[in-house]
Order: C-alpha cells, then sequence, then structure tokens
C-alpha cells in the first residue's frame, strides 16, 4: 500500500491478508488515503483530514497519523495534531527516515498548543463531570492542565442530584486559561405519586314508609311475592317430578319380577333393564323430593320476610293416567 504525503517520503509497504474482509478495508483504506492527498492539495483541510481519519480507522498505519496530523495542523487543530506526531511517532522503527522530520513537527507544534484548566466552584459536588464531545473531565482530571486546540469550547457540567449547566471559554493558542465550573441548581426530590381520595359511597335512603289502605299495603303483591310464587312453583314440580319418578320405579320393579328368577337371581334382557331403569327412578324420585321440600321452604320463608305469609301452602298428589301426567298446588294467603 502507498501512502504519499507532501512531506513524507514515499513508502511501500506490502500486506498478505488470507482474510476478504480485511482485503476490502484495505482497499478502501488506500483510496480514502488517495482523496485525502488530493483534498490536502486543493487545501480542502475538513475533507482530507475526514478521510484521512477514516482511512486510519481502516487500516491503521504510521503514514496516515502523520498525513492526518500535518493536516489537523493546517487547520489549526494544533492539539490534535501534536497529539497525533507522537501517536504516530511511537509506531515508527527507530531507524526510519521519517523520525527526524516527526520529532522536528513535535517540537515546533508543542509551544503553540493551549492549556486549559477546569476547576470546581467552592460548593460544587465532587463528582461533578464536565463534557465536550469525545472530552471527558471529572475526578483526577480536575485541577490539571489539559491540552486543547485554540478556539471555543462549550462544556456542559452535570451532577448527581443537579440539574446540567453550560459553560462556554474561548482559549487562544499558545496561551493557558482556567475555567471554574458547577451544576446547575438542585433538583426537586422525586415526589411519590399522591393516591386520589378515597370516593365516599353513597349515602342509603331509606325507603318511605309504606302506607296502609284499609289494612293492604300499596306495595305491589306481584312484585313482593314473586321470589316466594317462583320457589313455590319449583319447590312443587320437583316434589311432584320425584313422586311420579317412585311410582315408575314401583312399576319398573314389577315388572323385573315377571321377567327374573328369584332362587338362582337370572334375568332376561327385560328384567335387566326395568331393573336398571327402576335404579333411576329410585335415584331421581329421591333427588326431587328433597328439592321440592327445599322449594317450598323457601317460597314460604320468602312469603314470611315480605309481610306475606300464607296460612296454607300444600301440594297435592301427582295425577298419573295414560298419556296425562301432573299435580296440584293449593294454598291460601
Amino acid at each position: 500500500m502507498k501512502r504519499r504525503g507532501a512531506w513524507i517520503p514515499a513508502v511501500i509497504v506490502v500486506l498478505v491478508s488470507s482474510s476478504a474482509a480485511l482485503a476490502q478495508n484495505d482497499a478502501a483504506a488506500e483510496g480514502l488515503f488517495k482523496a485525502g492527498i488530493e483534498s490536502l492539495k486543493a487545501k480542502d483541510y475538513d475533507a482530507a483530514c475526514s478521510r484521512f481519519r477514516e482511512s486510519d480507522r481502516l487500516d491503521p498505519a504510521p503514514g496516515t497519523k502523520l498525513a492526518l496530523a500535518d493536516c489537523e495542523e493546517r487547520r489549526g487543530k494544533v492539539a490534535t495534531a501534536w497529539a497525533l506526531y507522537r501517536a504516530g511517532l511511537e509506531k515508527l522503527p527507530p531507524d526510519d527516515k521519517r523520525v527526524a522530520k516527526v520529532r522536528e513537527r513535535i517540537e515546533r507544534v508543542e509551544p503553540h498548543v493551549p492549556k486549559l484548566t477546569i476547576t470546581l466552584a467552592t460548593d460544587a459536588p465532587k463528582d461533578l463531570v464536565a463534557r465536550e464531545g469525545d472530552l471527558l473531565v471529572s475526578g483526577a482530571s480536575i485541577g490539571i492542565p489539559l491540552s486543547v486546540d485554540p478556539g471555543e469550547h462549550v462544556f456542559t457540567v452535570s451532577s448527581d442530584g443537579y440539574s446540567a449547566a453550560t459553560f462556554r471559554i474561548r482559549v487562544e493558542e499558545g496561551k493557558s486559561a482556567r475555567l471554574e465550573v458547577a451544576p446547575g441548581p438542585k433538583e426537586a426530590p422525586k415526589s411519590e405519586p399522591i393516591a386520589p381520595p378515597p370516593i365516599a359511597p353513597a349515602p342509603i335512603i331509606a325507603p318511605a314508609p309504606v302506607e296502609s289502605v284499609r289494612g293492604l299495603t300499596t306495595e305491589s303483591p306481584s312484585r313482593s311475592h314473586t321470589g316466594a310464587w317462583i320457589a313455590l312453583g319449583l319447590g312443587a314440580t320437583l316434589g311432584a317430578g320425584g313422586a311420579v319418578s317412585w311410582i315408575l320405579a314401583h312399576q319398573e320393579a314389577a315388572t323385573a319380577a315377571d321377567h327374573c328368577n328369584d332362587k338362582v337371581r337370572l334375568c332376561d334382557s327385560a328384567g335387566r333393564s326395568a331393573i336398571d331403569r327402576g335404579t333411576l327412578e329410585n335415584t331421581l324420585g329421591a333427588v326431587g323430593v328433597i328439592g321440592g321440600a327445599v322449594g317450598v321452604g323457601v317460597g314460604t320463608w320468602l312469603f314470611a320476610t315480605s309481610g306475606g305469609t300464607p296460612s296454607v301452602a300444600s301440594v297435592g298428589a301427582p295425577m298419573v293416567g295414560p298419556g296425562r301426567l301432573g299435580w296440584s298446588l293449593h294454598g291460601s294467603f
């Protein structure tokens, strides 16, 4: 790879790599370096420095660093140029012809490098951090003269518990400057979220007294006794159904007796089917009678609590006949 500069002798560096990625980087770095040389000749220092820097990132080489140092010096960034000259010199072999020339550049540039010392205000916290781009000043760097490029510098100062503050200072070439910094005002402590006040329960409005008219209340019987009638009806239905199931179970038992031999405990298919149906009818009968009793009891209790207890409530016997199944409910209130 060739790297040429106005003051840098021609140097040929041959690199052999088995990696395609490295080969691509090498080619790109070479192209950027050549483009940087052309921009440098045209005195487009911003473009030249940018291309040299990218070339050095892709394929670091002493010649590229020295070309970048020369470019930065030409556009007035003497502190950056001084640091790059030193870095390039460290990479050169002791017998390299460029060593003497680089040392001359370092000695020439160093007196022009400004020094900036950042100090803390009296009440500034010790953990303060001052930042400008990639330059970070904190801790041990506070109070130490730092090499910076000439021109205006803008530092953002921050610290835990404080708001950020901005400080500006202009530094002249070859001179020293001091900047006292402090963070912004203390930030208000973060308060816990305030819970909304509890919602007061809605007032309970007592119902107006029920007026009696000739011994009867103005409350609608259909409204106050609906639940009671439903419970009584359900209870009557379940009870009657249970009674019917028991009757059917008795009939199935008679059928099973006709088709089974009690002595040897054998039954034909009709007898076995009758036994199975009888067992099911007995179970349904028990459930229906118990449920019916509960329903009638609940209905009676609802009548009592609503002020209209029935004096008589009874379920009639089931009515069973050919093609007919029914029951009757009797009550007086």
